[in-house]
């Protein structure tokens, strides 16, 4: 068979990998927009905070971040979220609670936001893979998305509409079709 043909297979072989790997990049980008206050798109702080984490041992961390450190922990930015960003806001609050109660009784004995920061470290450094982490990853993902919009939520929904409209008259669509796939 063409090499083409084996990579293909390979990567539907390993289709759920790749799959947590752009779920916990989704993720990323979300807590990064939505602590923005506190944390640029590269994880630069532009706000000093108090960062929270568990050790291995299940021993609370308090890490100290000043202006110009890196934060590149999904699980210090989850509780930056939930703790200092969105403590005001009680339908994110009993959402988060409610999709944290569910992996605490999935996977007990670690609290929730640090096994997220594990399976992102295990499955980035290729050590395991859960094959339930893409959609718990991918749900967590679209609930920080959702809160980010929400005071913008009806513009951002007519822009939306707007755009899924054209989609009824494909003379647009075949207008950019040749620009990014020329015919022979």
């Amino acid at each position: 068979p063409p090499v083409a043909d084996l990579h293909l297979y390979y990567l539907l072989a390993r289709r759920d990998l790749v799959w947590v790997h752009i779920s916990f990049s989704f993720l990323d980008a979300m807590l990064k927009r939505a602590c923005g206050e506190y944390v640029r798109g590269d994880g630069t702080v532009i706000k000093p905070f108090d960062g929270q984490s568990y050790d291995r041992l299940g021993q609370r961390r308090i890490r100290k971040y000043k202006i110009r450190d890196r934060c590149s922990s999904i699980e210090t930015l989850l509780f930056l979220l939930t703790d200092v960003v969105a403590s005001s806001d009680a339908d994110f609050q009993a959402a988060i609670a409610q999709l944290r109660g569910y992996l605490t009784r999935t996977f007990p004995g670690q609290d929730p936001f640090s096994s997220i920061g594990n399976w992102r470290n295990q499955t980035l450094h290729g050590e395991e893979n859960h094959s339930i982490v893409a959609g718990v990853i991918l749900t967590l993902s679209i609930l920080i998305a959702a809160y980010s919009v929400r005071e913008d939520y009806e513009r951002w929904r007519d822009l939306i509409m707007r755009g899924l409209s054209s989609w009824n008259d494909p003379t647009p669509i075949r207008k950019y079709e040749a620009q990014f796939y020329p015919m022979p």
